[in-house]
Order: C-alpha cells, then sequence, then structure tokens
C-alpha cells in the first residue's frame, strides 16, 4: 500500500511521517514525503499561489526534507522525497493522483484556529478532497505497538442507516494485513432521524451485515455500542470511542461541499477538530473505484503525445494494457500559427504557412505518431488512431478528445518539471488529472 505523507516539518507532522513510515515498512511498499513551499502572506485559496522565496530558502528545506526521510528510512520505510511549489492542499491531491497512492497520511495541526501555514487546514481540505482513505494521525503509540504485533489496534467504525460500510471495510481490509483489528461498530441516532423499522430489528439486520463484512477481516465478529444523541453526531462517536478505548476512529465521508454540507453537515471534518485520538475516513466511493479497478478491461488507450522519449514511454505502457482487438489513440496537440513579433519597429511580412505546407506537416506527424506503435500491433490486431490537433490548449483538446472517443484511460508521462519550469510551462499531466472526466493513468518521469 503505497502512501503520502504531507509534512510541515512540525513535531505533529513529523508523528505522523513516522507512523506512514511504519505502515509502509509492515506493508513493504513506498512511502511519498512531501513538502509543500508556499509564501508567508499568500492566501491559500487564491489560484496560482506560488513559492517564490530565495533559492536558499528552498535548499534549506529540500534539506529538512532530506533530513526527515533520512530518519524515516532508519524505521525500515523505502522514502521517495517530493519538493513542491504551490497551495498546499492542491499540490498534496494532485500528487496522490499523480503517484497513485492507495491512502494519504497527515497531521492536524491547527484545526481549531486555521492559519495560512497551519497543517490543520491543509488536513481538513485534504480530507475533502481525497479519492483515497486518509489517516489523520494524532498519536503514534498505539500504531507502533499494533505494528509489531504487541496489541490488537481496536477500531471504533461508525455506522448509520444512511452510509454504506464497504469503503470504511475495504479500508480495514488493506490495514489488516499489516496486523489484528478489533473492530467495535459505533451507532449514534441523531435527532430527527427516520427509522422506517423497528430499533430492534434495524440494530439485528445491521450486526448481521457487519458480521458478514467485517468478521472476516478482524477474524471475529464485531461488537455493537449505541448511542442516542442528540445535537453533532461527531461528539458521540468520539463519546463512543472513549469508552471502549478505541485506538482508531474509522469513518466513510461524503465528500459534501458548499451548501450540501452546511445543511447536511460533516461527521468527518467534525471527528478531525475534535478528536483526540487518530482518525481514518474513507470517501464512500473508495470502495466501488477500487472495484472497477480491479476488473476493468481498457479497450481504448488515449495517449497525448508530444515526441518527446517521455510520451513514446507512455505509448509502450498504453499498448501493454490493451488486449487483443483493443485501439491505441495517439494525439498530438500543437499550436496553431502566430505570426512573428514586429523587428525593431519595422514591419515583417511573413506569411502563414500554406494549407499544403500545413497539411504535409501534419502528414509527417501522423507518420512519426503511428511509428510509435509497437511492432506486435498488427499481431495482435491492435488499431491505432492517431490524430493531429493545431489549438492552444492541450489540456482543454486532450479532455474533449477522450470524450469524443470514448477513451477508457488517458495514460500519459509527466516530464517531471518543477519550479520555475513549471511556473512557465504549466504541467498537461496535472491539468488532464484535474479536468479530464476520463480515468487519468500517469506515468513518472523515471522508472527505478
Amino acid at each position: 500500500m503505497n502512501i503520502l505523507c504531507g509534512t510541515d516539518f512540525s513535531e505533529p507532522s513529523e508523528t505522523a511521517a513516522r507512523a506512514a513510515a511504519r505502515l509502509c515498512a509492515a506493508f513493504r511498499s513506498r512511502l511519498h514525503l512531501v513538502h509543500v513551499a508556499q509564501l508567508p502572506g499568500v492566501r491559500a485559496e487564491s489560484a496560482g499561489a506560488v513559492q517564490a522565496s530565495s533559492q536558499e530558502e528552498f535548499e534549506r528545506r529540500r534539506k529538512l526534507l532530506a533530513d526527515l526521510a533520512g530518519r524515516l528510512r532508519a524505521l525500515g520505510a523505502q522514502v521517495q522525497e517530493h519538493l513542491a511549489e504551490g497551495v498546499p492542499d492542491e499540490q498534496l491531491l494532485a500528487l496522490a493522483r499523480e503517484l497513485n497512492v492507495e491512502c494519504i497520511v497527515i497531521a492536524p495541526i491547527g484545526d481549531r484556529v486555521p492559519t495560512l501555514w497551519s497543517l490543520g487546514g491543509v488536513a481538513m481540505r485534504v480530507v475533502k478532497g481525497a479519492h483515497v482513505p486518509t489517516l489523520v494521525v494524532r498519536e503514534e503509540s498505539s500504531l507502533e505497538a499494533w505494528l509489531r504485533g504487541a496489541r490488537e489496534l481496536r477500531v471504533m467504525l461508525g455506522v448509520d442507516a444512511r452510509t454504506p460500510i464497504e469503503s470504511p471495510a475495504a479500508a480495514l481490509e488493506r490495514f489488516a494485513r499489516a496486523g489484528k483489528l478489533e473492530v467495535i461498530a459505533g451507532l449514534v441516532y441523531a435527532r430527527g432521524e427516520r427509522r422506517d423499522a423497528p430499533r430492534e430489528r434495524y440494530e439485528a439486520e445491521l450486526l448481521h451485515g457487519l458480521g458478514q463484512r467485517v468478521g472476516s477481516i478482524a477474524g471475529k465478529p464485531p461488537q455493537l455500542r449505541v448511542l442516542a444523541g442528540w445535537g453533532r453526531v461527531a461528539e458521540h462517536v468520539l463519546e463512543l470511542a472513549a469508552l471502549e478505548a478505541a485506538d482508531l476512529v474509522v469513518v466513510g465521508t461524503h465528500r459534501r461541499t458548499g451548501m450540501d454540507r452546511l445543511v447536511h453537515g460533516s461527521v468527518s471534518l467534525d471527528l478531525i477538530g475534535a478528536s483526540a485520538r487518530n482518525v481514518l475516513t474513507c470517501p464512500l466511493e473508495y470502495a466501488h473505484a477500487r472495484a472497477n479497478a480491479a476488473r476493468r478491461e481498457y479497450r481504448r488507450v488515449l495517449v497525448p503525445v508530444d515526441l518527446s522519449e517521455f510520451s513514446a514511454r507512455a505509448v509502450e505502457h498504453a499498448a501493454s494494457l490493451l488486449p487483443k482487438g483493443g485501439v491505441l489513440q495517439l494525439v498530438h496537440v500543437v499550436a496553431p500559427y502566430m505570426p512573428p513579433p514586429l523587428d525593431y519597429g519595422a514591419l515583417v511580412s511573413v506569411p502563414p504557412p500554406s494549407p499544403e505546407e500545413t497539411a504535409r506537416v501534419d502528414a509527417e506527424v501522423r507518420r512519426k505518431l503511428l511509428a510509435l506503435a509497437p511492432p506486435d500491433a498488427a499481431a495482435r490486431h491492435i488499431e491505432t488512431h492517431v490524430e493531429v490537433i493545431r489549438a492552444f490548449n492541450p489540456v482543454e483538446q486532450i479532455c474533449a478528445a477522450s470524450q469524443r472517443l470514448d477513451s477508457d484511460v488517458i495514460c500519459l508521462s509527466t516530464h517531471g518539471r518543477s519550479g520555475l519550469s513549471k511556473l512557465v510551462l504549466g504541467s498537461v499531466a496535472e491539468g488532464v488529472i484535474r479536468h479530464a472526466h476520463t480515468p487519468v493513468l500517469v506515468l513518472p518521469p523515471r522508472v527505478h
């Protein structure tokens, strides 16, 4: 289970990083350790907020990151460092998708009074936007003892009549591979909650379902604790967790935003803000996404190609995903003709290329695109579709092409740009991840 952990080099975030490292050591997986540099005084919500500090400051942070990574490697983890610039929560979420991690680990600093530099505000926004489970770590001793086999991990699983348990159960299934779990289900009846069946029958049915799904994970049926409460549901879940001395509180999250959140509230965010215990939030679409990924067969794979070695590698990988009879869709987006600027005030008349010249260049590009198809494509009856698009916005065109061509997945490789290069040139990969309605598979610049 590859994990992404954000750090601001504070004590709480180092605690979270150690917990993440121990989990990765247990899973024999990779830890992506991320620090996002951001200027003081730049609002986190402002678009395109970018760190503009001196090179000395940037190198200082790189050293802090390397030092922390070294301490985590001493715990047995494989650690890859990432020093990014921009808005912390946006960068963490983008990297989580780009690196295809299965869990995000973060510390809840400053939840009660969030500031621009508090990771607490970032943690809240990460939980709201994450597509995978997010572990918010407040203490590591219980996790450490559990991972070395000294004890079971006591888990309070928040359940109710409206929230399916499949996603939290899927997350617990992964965690159970690292050590034994004892699961206690906490049921809170909130004020005004509608119950179509008598309470006794509902609880019996719930316990039966939990026994079938969660019992197989923990090795024994979970206990059910019930509390009828008024006010905020999260407070009562934490009350149950305290009574049961739970080490970890697990809840599903609807990822509500805006008016929907104002009306219905957010138990997961309330838990993060108030809990003294570790909290694992699981987006309700997580189990569905995992199931789809496990059984998905890609028959049409779209590859944006810029004719670099990076995109050539993406084509090779995309072709390997296709079954016999699949379609490899190669798209090259090139900016249309722009007249050159005036030369020292003198009018320079440079005619645009003729339609014939444009057609000749496009034909040559299509020939190069077809040449990227693997040699065995014809033998596997793989059809290669190539397209040259002249437009200024490659992200928009790639996303539109995936819809038009009914692609199952977009496969692309990032150039790994950072700093000023990324600021000036942008990141096509990041743009596609944010705007595509089609699943996106991103290959790192290098495969180790």
